[in-house]
């Protein structure tokens, strides 16, 4: 049944919408309970609110887009979180606490929960597979997979995968490689997380304001949810001041997430500079600029990270926006890179540079002002032979046709003139 339709006399915290609940669903206090947008609930699922109080917060929050298997129970005397996208396999228990037992004499059921303050979290977009337990003051990180029939009591750090009972850390994923690494020990572990702390950002994405504060919060919210608090990723506001609420909504990213930043960016010039001047912000490895106003789509910044990840030796990444399945091929010099340019030239935020390369590059800005500089730091990094990749599948929001005739300022005909005069090694005769 549809609970939005269905049970509406049963007063949740929350309740997003498109919320979709199996018969046999049971939940001891509803106002204590959340459910975000787009989840869907097995059949005979049980969520219980031991001391059942209001708290100012749920004690069990479901965020958007989660997947909870048949016969699932979670418990919260405290706080129970489930992120965005996690799926929890059939049988699964979780709870921030346990039953208490060390007074000798007293049945263990009236000597009431072991902690009353711990709180479970599941990050986003992990899977606990069936017949899983979580217990106690637990945090699992984002990407995780726990193991059939596991037990998870401590920790799990994101992008791993746990199995046993108790559970440990059997694989973890090392941006430095692009590789899961199955792990011997803790001591090895340790080490792969260290390594993490200091790896740098594999990418940045710099986003450039244009005084919209609509396009700007789609823009950012979506960016946020899918990659806030991943240090692989480094999210580089550049603010061009056009509009204090803008300005004021980019620093309450940044005090939410801790790799988002604010660069302010108040020179009034054209697209061209400004582009410049944002790809010089990067810490990552890789670097992409985006206008606010053309966001990625959800985990469209992950498929670029999955691409260089594979091409980690790549100069240049150019994304085609295409409503397909996620895919990538690869290539070498400008000369071949430039027939997969049309229709794509009017939009130089689908480009992803290699940092290192693109800034080091003596005569970036010799076609500042033309609208073709991003075409022109192409044509550089790749006329050496370097490799590329061409990224294909739903990476970015999808615009229509809006923009399609024209690269700010310049047609179409013009962006493709400039290509052509670039192969024939005649860059004056485009300007």
């Amino acid at each position: 049944m549809d609970q939005n339709q269905n049970n509406g006399n049963q007063a949740f915290f929350d309740l997003g919408n498109n919320v979709f609940i199996e018969a046999g669903f049971e939940v001891s206090y509803p106002k204590a309970v959340s459910i975000g947008e787009l989840t869907y609930i097995q059949k005979d699922c049980f969520f219980n609110i031991p001391n059942e109080q209001d708290a100012g917060f749920p004690k069990i929050e479901i965020q958007e887009n989660c997947s909870i298997g048949k016969r699932c129970v979670i418990s919260a005397v405290n706080r129970v979180i489930l992120e965005d996208r996690v799926i929890l396999g059939a049988n699964v228990h979780v709870s921030d606490h346990d039953h208490e037992y060390r007074e000798v004499g007293v049945p263990i059921m009236f000597q009431g929960a072991t902690v009353l303050d711990a709180t479970v979290t599941i990050g986003r977009g992990s899977w606990i597979a069936n017949n899983g337990v979580i217990i106690g003051d637990v945090h699992i990180g984002r990407g995780c997979v726990v193991g059939a029939n596991s037990v998870v009591t401590g920790d799990i750090p994101d992008y791993c995968v746990a199995v046993g009972s108790p559970a440990r850390v059997i694989k973890c994923f090392d941006p430095v490689t692009g590789t899961w690494l199955r792990v011997r020990d803790q001591g090895h572990l340790t080490q792969v997380l260290r390594q993490r702390q200091q790896q740098k950002p594999v990418l940045s994405v710099c986003v450039l304001t244009d005084g919209d504060l609509a396009a700007f919060e789609t823009c950012m919210s979506v960016l946020c949810k899918d990659a806030g608090n991943d240090r692989m990723l480094d999210i580089v506001v550049c603010d061009n001041g056009a509009d204090k609420a803008v300005t004021g909504t980019a620093q309450a990213f940044c005090s939410a997430f801790d790799n988002v930043r604010l660069v302010q960016d108040t020179t009034a010039e054209e697209f061209d500079r400004r582009y410049l001047r944002a790809l010089a912000q990067a810490k990552g490895e890789f670097v992409t600029v985006i206008e606010d106003k053309d966001g990625f789509a959800h985990n469209g910044v992950y498929h670029i990270l999955h691409a260089l990840f594979g091409n980690r030796t790549c100069s240049v990444l150019l994304s085609q926006n295409v409503n397909q399945m996620f895919s990538y091929q690869t290539g070498s010099g400008w000369g071949n890179y430039a027939n997969h340019l049309f229709p794509h030239t009017y939009e130089p935020f689908r480009v992803t540079f290699q940092t290192q390369l693109v800034n080091g590059i003596a005569d970036k800005a010799r076609k500042a002002g033309t609208g073709c500089s991003h075409l022109f730091l192409q044509y550089r990094c790749l006329s050496a032979g370097q490799a590329y990749c061409i990224a294909t599948g739903i990476i970015f929001m999808d615009h229509g046709a809006e923009t399609a005739g024209t690269d700010r300022g310049r047609s179409m005909e013009q962006c493709r003139a400039f290509v052509e005069s670039l192969s024939a090694g005649e860059t004056e005769k485009a300007e």
